[in-house]
């Protein structure tokens, strides 16, 4: 098994919404307590809007059996999810009622992710920018999106 953080780090969510002088952030980590188990622990305040969400996760290769499951604990709940339900599409659910916290877990088979992609930048692309920076993003055959790191212009 290796282990792939996905993970975006501290993020103040709106300091608008503050409570006094308390910033939420979002805060992830992660230990491997054996070869077939992950330790990955999260905190997270809310959708920086409605169309952002404020996601942590954490990405696995593995190689498994057709019989194999993703036992994954979250909270109270402990949800055992059969692979090769995963290799037709994403499993998720709520930990509780409406606006509960939610969980997302899909399968990238080599097939899905195994693409090579050229792109091109070019000055005139940021001359009305306040930065100098942009990101790539892909989506895969799964409906999974892909983010780059930020790419800089120099």
């Amino acid at each position: 098994m290796e282990i792939i953080p996905c993970f975006r780090g501290f993020e103040v969510v709106s300091p608008l919404n503050r409570r006094t002088t308390e910033v939420p952030i979002q805060h992830a980590s992660w230990n491997q307590l054996s070869e077939g188990s992950v330790h990955f622990h999260c905190s997270t305040w809310g959708n920086t809007t409605n169309a952002t969400s404020s996601t942590q996760g954490l990405a696995l290769r593995i190689t498994y059996k057709t019989t194999a499951k993703l036992r994954v604990q979250m909270n109270q709940e402990s949800i055992n999810l059969p692979i090769h339900a995963l290799t037709k599409g994403s499993i998720s659910g709520n930990l509780g009622p409406i606006d509960s916290p939610a969980y997302q877990s899909g399968l990238s088979l080599p097939s899905q992710y195994s693409r090579k992609v050229a792109f091109q930048l070019d000055s005139k692309c940021f001359e009305k920018c306040e930065y100098q920076w942009a990101y790539g993003r892909v989506r895969l055959k799964n409906g999974h999106w892909g983010v780059s790191s930020p790419i800089f212009l120099y």
